[in-house]
């Protein structure tokens, strides 16, 4: 068999243009990694790199660096490439809730014929640890700004509050303390910012924390007036000087004899609405203002408590209540109250009757008495007179 001259060229060739491939070098790993914390919330990580005399100059070097997952190592977060042998973060106090954290450095090019370098893996560590140390923390935006509010968990310690933008690149933003004033057993502090998406650091000598806190509105007063069998719902925009669609969020029950309707209205950007009305029921309103989250960061407002109209017609209610209760306390008091009537006067009202035998036999006997007696003869008792005797001499003799 004969072999075509250009096939050895070609194989040739080939073998020219793979063997870089084949034989690629890695990058040697970055060395002498450090950290530095620029304040509470900003690391600066920094590492040493020796470039290869056979790597050409022409070729650019780059550096991964990647904050690993602790719960799934081979998952990178805050994952980014610099050109510099250092980089300042903050992500990591903002995203991971430990005291440590673990970031990997590389090196890579752009260059054919050489892979990127091994990780180099450095634990950074948090000054103190995290802990909770404040309380029902609550942020209320109003006309003067934003006005935050809490409660140290340990009355004893001094946390210190600072805020600011989050999503501000890393070293390009300060901390701003908060000045606390007390009131009512809480402290409260007036943000100085026309940001509503902040970020707040909570530090004390033994502990610290980060995290987020939505921001919140009171919602305006609300007034109802009845018109054509319908409620008319009006009320006011907050006053804050912030530009967002706010949005009116209802539920309310519609209540009569023991028996309530939940009903739940629509969003709605006006500020004024009706729902369906009927006399006798008693509707109970509760409601709440919020921002439109496709135009600014959401802000909830307050749930109000129940605003109450109408009267609900409970006429069937008290009547089986009467039924119920009233009349069997009057039947039993009147039960006692006759029990002892009787008692009292039962001579009277039941006195003692003779037997009918004794009363005949009695009759009897008092019958025949008394026909004995009036037809028996009863002499009259003489009358005795006194004689005197007188003899022939004339002399009174006695009579014996």
């Amino acid at each position: 068999m004969t072999v075509p001259p250009g096939l050895f060229t070609v194989l040739f060739l080939c073998a020219t243009l793979t063997a870089p491939r084949c034989d690629a070098e890695h990058l040697p790993p970055p060395t002498e990694v450090s950290y530095k914390w620029l304040n509470e919330i900003t690391v600066k990580v920094s590492w040493s790199w020796q470039r290869p005399s056979a790597l050409p100059k022409e070729c650019e070097i780059m550096y991964f660096v990647g904050l690993v997952d602790d719960s799934n190592p081979a998952v990178y977060k805050c994952e980014m490439r610099v050109p510099e042998k250092n980089f300042i973060g903050s992500c990591l106090t903002e995203q991971v809730d430990s005291d440590h954290w673990n970031y990997t450095v590389r090196a890579t090019t752009n260059c054919s014929g050489w892979n990127n370098s091994t990780n180099v893996t450095k634990t950074i560590e948090s000054k103190t640890p995290r802990a909770e140390l404040l309380e029902s923390f609550d942020c209320m935006f109003g006309v003067d700004g934003i006005k935050c509010s809490w409660t140290p968990l340990n009355s004893t310690q001094n946390p210190t509050i600072s805020y600011w933008v989050c999503g501000t690149p890393p070293g390009k933003f300060s901390l701003q303390a908060c000045q606390p004033y007390s009131s009512g057993g809480r402290l409260y502090c007036i943000l100085d910012v026309d940001r509503i998406d902040l970020c707040f650091l909570v530090n004390t000598s033994t502990a610290w924390k980060v995290f987020r806190s939505p921001i919140g509105t009171e919602s305006p007063k609300l007034s109802i007036t009845d018109r054509d069998e319908q409620l008319i719902l009006t009320w006011q925009a907050p006053e804050t000087n912030i530009s967002c669609t706010w949005m009116y969020e209802f539920n309310y029950t519609r209540c009569k004899a023991q028996k309530c309707t939940n009903v739940s209205l629509q969003l709605s950007q006006n500020k004024m609405t009706k729902v369906p009305y009927t006399k006798g029921f008693l509707y109970n309103f509760t409601y709440r203002v919020l921002t439109n989250g496709s135009y600014c960061q959401t802000i909830l407002g307050t749930w109000n408590k129940n605003v109450t109209y109408g009267m609900a017609d409970n006429t069937q209610d008290w009547t089986l209540i009467s039924v119920a209760l009233i009349v069997p306390t009057i039947v039993f008091f009147s039960i006692i109250l006759s029990c002892y009537c009787f008692r009292k006067y039962s001579s009277i009202i039941c006195p003692n009757t003779p037997d009918p035998s004794a009363i005949f036999k009695e009759m009897v006997m008092d019958g025949n008495k008394a026909y004995k007696t009036e037809n028996l003869y009863t002499p009259k008792p003489e009358q005795s007179c006194r004689v005197t005797l007188i003899s022939q001499s004339g002399e009174l003799q006695q009579n014996p």
